[in-house]
C-alpha cells in the first residue's frame, strides 16, 4: 500500500510538472537520485558492512543455540515446559458459543417441560381444569412463555 501511495504521488507530481512546464520529464529528473541510491545501497563498502553484520549475528546465534537447545530439552525432561498462548479476536467466538449453548440448554428445558406436561396430561387424578390436570396445563403455559421469550431473543439477535 505504501508503494501504491508513492506511485500515486509520483503521478500527481508528474502531472503538475507537465502543467507547469510541458517539456518536463519526471524520469530524467529522478534518474540521478535513483542512481545515487542504488550506488549507495550496493556499494562494496555497504555490502561488506551488511555481510559483516549478518556474519556477526550468525556467530552469536551459533554460540547461543546449543545452550538454548540444551536448556529447552532439560525443561521438557523436568516437565517445566510452559507455553503462553495469547488469543486475539476469540472473545466474540466465545460469546457466540456461550449464547448458543445457553439457547440450546434453554430449549432442552422447554422440551423437558413439554414432555413432562404431556405425561401429566395422561393422568386423570389430581386437581383438574376443563377436564385436564392443572399441573400439565401449568407446564404447557410455562413452556409456552419460555419458548416465546426464546423466540423473541433469537429474532432480536438477527440470527436464526
Amino acid at each position: 500500500s505504501n508503494l501504491m501511495l508513492l506511485s500515486r504521488a509520483l503521478f500527481v507530481m508528474e502531472g503538475l510538472g507537465k502543467q507547469l512546464d510541458p517539456d518536463f520529464n519526471m524520469v530524467s529528473q529522478l534518474r540521478p537520485f535513483a542512481e545515487q541510491i542504488i550506488k549507495d545501497r550496493y556499494s562494496p563498502s555497504n555490502l561488506a558492512k551488511e555481510t559483516a553484520q549478518t556474519l556477526q549475528s550468525y556467530h552469536a546465534l551459533g554460540k547461543s543455540l546449543p545452550k538454548d537447545i540444551k536448556e529447552f530439552i532439560n525443561r521438557v525432561n523436568r516437565n517445566k515446559f510452559k507455553i503462553d498462548l495469547e488469543h486475539r479476536g476469540l472473545e466474540r467466538l466465545v460469546n457466540d458459543l456461550d449464547k448458543s449453548t445457553n439457547r440450546i440448554s434453554f430449549s432442552m428445558v422447554i422440551g423437558a417441560l413439554i414432555i413432562g406436561s404431556s405425561l401429566i396430561m395422561q393422568i386423570d387424578k389430581g386437581p383438574m381444569l376443563f377436564g385436564f390436570p392443572i399441573l400439565g396445563l401449568l407446564g404447557y403455559t410455562v413452556a409456552g412463555f419460555l419458548g416465546f421469550g426464546l423466540a423473541i431473543a433469537i429474532l432480536r439477535s438477527g440470527r436464526m
